[in-house]
């Protein structure tokens, strides 16, 4: 199976490599493994498109209608390891984010994953972001001539009850993610602000 990066919007390129020289010249900066390439020659890889969705729109249908594009995100190798992700909202530097956690790993992970299977040939790479539910999810996306067709990879860590890299249809993931939105509803501590 084909995946499709995403298409890097004008000026991103430019405007990451930018921000990147400028870290790396920070002291605090220099204990990232991202610290050690070149920023004008990293190696960005895997380019896709970060959404997010409002918890209140989850507990209506219509998931990936009400997706809201965020950023455009990178992967970045050293050789063989995802060793960050480089994300970026705005050419201006609005919205830039480095990081080094779990999800750059389960990201390369899940990219591998749906590469190999025939999930949804020639799907573009998407990521689903909901950090209120500590949610993040491989989105694979296509248009065809059915209309389109959507899968999900929730990556890990990932709360109860989404089983990480199995595939979820958009109807079975919104039920999830609306079990998830009731047990947090459930908690005494909960406050309905």
């Amino acid at each position: 199976m084909t995946l499709r990066a995403a298409d890097p919007r004008p000026g991103f390129l430019k405007a990451i490599q930018d921000r990147l020289t400028e870290l790396v010249g920070r002291p605090e900066f220099r204990k990232r493994r991202l610290s050690q390439v070149n920023p004008l020659d990293v190696p960005l890889v895997a380019l896709h498109d970060v959404f997010t969705v409002r918890v209140p729109d989850i507990l209506e249908d219509g998931l990936v209608a009400k997706a809201v594009w965020m950023a455009q995100r990178y992967l970045v190798f050293d050789g063989d390891d995802p060793i960050s992700s480089v994300e970026l909202a705005d050419p201006d530097g609005t919205g830039f984010m480095v990081t080094e956690g779990p999800y750059v790993d389960a990201t390369a992970r899940s990219i591998v994953l749906a590469e190999r299977s025939s999930l949804l040939p020639e799907a573009r790479i998407r990521v689903l972001r909901i950090p209120p539910l500590y949610v993040m999810a491989l989105w694979l996306h296509r248009e065809g001539d059915d209309g389109p067709a959507d899968v999900f990879l929730p990556m890990s860590p990932a709360p109860p009850p989404l089983e990480t890299q199995r595939p979820y249809a958009e109807q079975e993931l919104t039920r999830a993610l609306q079990e998830i939105i009731a047990g947090i509803r459930d908690q005494p501590d909960h406050d309905e602000a």
